[in-house]
């Protein structure tokens, strides 16, 4: 029993020419088939007009019972254009979310990889010098410019105390990469001065200065 069914135009065209009395009972007769499946008798006057409308009442009831049907099972049959659709949805969401899963995993790998080159960077660079590693945050440093700077500042950088903590290092970064308290003064760039008064090259000056910051820092 159906509580619906679809009143097509060539139900009306069958009855075109019928008076109104026969017409309202012919579509009496369709709407009987269609919806409470009541076949009409054999010797009914309408019989032949029926039966060239039939096959179409008949490709309804069979749609609207294979639905039904497969509402008690809980999904669209096997084939059904519904199903196809669903399994393809499915099957978008599934791909989506393993597409999803796999960029988390990669950015969390790149992540993890560039943390450890961090890390050993730090580890290479406290190691060569002594530095003390403290509770300072060591974010944006750039180690190895750090091993560079240090390994040109043997007077300074390497011989004080201050320098070797951390804490000092990332307040005076800037300084350091800029090659502040890099060994200015060599033999070869002092001046002849003379006899009893001493000379000395910019650069000898500026790494006094600098020497004399580091000490009063330590």
């Amino acid at each position: 029993m159906k509580d619906t069914c679809v009143f097509y135009r060539d139900f009306r065209n069958a009855a075109r020419n019928f008076s109104a009395d026969k017409r309202a009972a012919f579509y009496e007769m369709v709407l009987d088939y269609a919806m409470d499946g009541i076949k009409p008798p054999p010797d009914s006057e309408f019989i032949a007009h029926f039966e060239l409308i039939r096959s179409r009442l008949d490709a309804d009831i069979a749609k609207y019972n294979a639905k039904s049907e497969n509402g008690k099972k809980g999904g669209a049959p096997k084939g059904n254009q519904n199903a196809k659709k669903q399994a393809k949805i499915t099957k978008n969401n599934q791909e989506q979310a393993n597409s999803s899963k796999t960029s988390h995993n990669v950015n969390v790998n790149e992540y993890d990889n560039a943390t450890t080159v961090v890390v050993n960077a730090r580890e290479a660079f406290c190691k060569a010098y002594g530095v003390t590693v403290d509770d300072t945050t060591t974010d944006g440093i750039d180690f190895d410019s750090l091993r560079k700077a240090y390994s040109e500042s043997a007077k300074f950088l390497q011989t004080r105390p201050a320098a070797k903590r951390m804490s000092w290092i990332i307040k005076n970064y800037d300084k350091i990469i800029a090659g502040t308290y890099q060994d200015y003064a060599t033999p070869n760039s002092r001046t002849t001065a003379p006899q009893g008064i001493t000379h000395h090259t910019p650069e000898e000056l500026l790494a006094a200065v600098n020497f004399i910051e580091i000490t009063e820092d330590d």
